[in-house]
């Protein structure tokens, strides 16, 4: 169901594109956990509850490490 007046829509779909979809949600849990485990003073990985894009992004526009 897309609206509230009650109509509802089927859409096509994959294997596949449902298992990314529950990967990525798992993502977004693993965000609010992180939230939570902060608030209690748990540590947690920097990457931890970020999607691999956002991690991308970062990596890019970080300046190169030193050895």
């Amino acid at each position: 169901m897309l609206t509230s007046d009650g109509q509802d829509t089927t859409l096509p779909s994959t294997f596949g594109r449902e298992l990314a979809f529950a990967a990525h949600h798992a993502i977004h849990h693993h965000a609010m956990i992180k939230a939570i485990a902060e608030e209690f003073g748990i540590a947690t990985p920097a990457e931890f509850g970020k999607a691999p894009s956002t991690l991308n992004f970062e990596r890019d526009r970080s300046p190169p490490q030193s050895l």
